[in-house]
């Protein structure tokens, strides 16, 4: 496929994502308590990723290049919002929470796999998709303590339990070095084998 076609394709699926991502989070979180929880990871992922998205936009249009393991990094912040909504199994629909929780993160898997291209991206360059949750790990925790909130109840160590919180918080970090890699290496089979004669 030439080049100009696929720089349009990127740059006119990001805005619309950007757009959708950004509007669905506020507009979400504004009626449900008029952004008194802004500070969520379901609001925050989707609200960011949506800036990072427009970000993608205004780079593309400038002729330069974001590097793609940011795009890794920001696919595996929404997968984690679609995981641990499947694990803590708090399915609620109404109001734009669908969208946050289930489809917005669909719809950036599937932009990463097709959109993104891997191929120049070295292996390790997975292992940053961690520094972002552990950024939040680390704020909740400060957050909490500051507050009695710790926004989630099992990073809320005193009633969860210190071992409790260690055990998910080991789980997550796991899971999400294998989803990184396990994506990272999808991604490069499809624009290696299958997008490449496209």
């Amino acid at each position: 496929m030439d080049k100009k076609i696929l720089k349009i394709i990127k740059i006119s699926s990001a805005f619309a994502l950007a757009i959708l991502f950004l509007i669905t989070s506020i507009y979400t979180y504004w009626n449900a308590n008029g952004m008194k929880y802004f500070y969520e990871m379901s609001f925050l992922g989707n609200f960011i990723t949506g800036i990072f998205l427009l970000v993608v936009c205004i780079i593309e249009i400038c002729n330069k290049q974001v590097p793609q393991y940011l795009t890794l990094c920001f696919t595996v912040i929404m997968l984690l919002i679609f995981g641990v909504e499947i694990a803590v199994q708090d399915f609620y629909f109404m109001d734009g929470w669908g969208f946050i929780h289930f489809i917005n993160p669909s719809i950036m898997f599937i932009f990463y796999l097709f959109i993104s291209n891997q191929t120049r991206v070295k292996w390790y360059f997975a292992f940053t998709a961690l520094a972002m949750p552990i950024v939040y790990v680390i704020f909740a925790f400060i957050f909490g303590m500051c507050t009695g909130d710790y926004i989630y109840y099992y990073l809320d160590y005193n009633n969860f339990g210190v071992g409790n919180t260690l055990l998910f918080i080991l789980g997550i970090a796991v899971g999400l070095i294998a989803i990184s890699i396990g994506l990272y290496y999808l991604n490069r089979l499809i624009h290696k084998r299958i997008l490449k004669d496209i």
